[in-house]
C-alpha cells in the first residue's frame, strides 16, 4: 500500500467513525461505503448541525393562533428560548 493509499484510507476511516451511529452493523456499514457515497452521508448528516449561537425568533400570528402551537405551547416557548439563548439546538 502506498503512502497515498494509507492517507486516503486513514481519511475515509475518519469520516466514517464521525458519523454518529450506535450499531455495529451501521458503523461497519458506513466503513465498506466507497468515498462518493461516504461523503454524501457525511456532508448531509453535518448539514445537520445547527451552529450554537443567539438568535432571534419571529413567528406570525398564524402560527400563534394554529391550534396545535396553542396545544404545544410549553413545548414551543421552551424551545424559543433555548434558541434566543444561543443553546446546542442539534438534539
Amino acid at each position: 500500500m502506498t503512502s497515498a493509499d494509507l492517507v486516503l484510507r486513514n481519511f475515509i476511516t475518519g469520516l466514517a467513525d464521525e458519523i454518529p451511529c450506535t450499531e455495529k452493523e451501521a458503523r461497519a456499514e458506513l466503513h465498506s461505503f466507497p468515498l462518493p457515497s461516504l461523503l454524501i452521508d457525511y456532508l448531509n448528516w453535518r448539514d445537520r448541525i445547527v451552529p450554537v449561537r443567539p438568535r432571534t425568533v419571529m413567528t406570525w400570528d398564524r402560527f400563534l393562533a394554529d391550534k396545535r402551537t396553542l396545544d404545544h405551547w410549553a413545548a414551543v416557548n421552551a424551545h424559543v428560548e433555548r434558541i434566543v439563548a444561543g443553546k446546542d439546538l442539534t438534539p
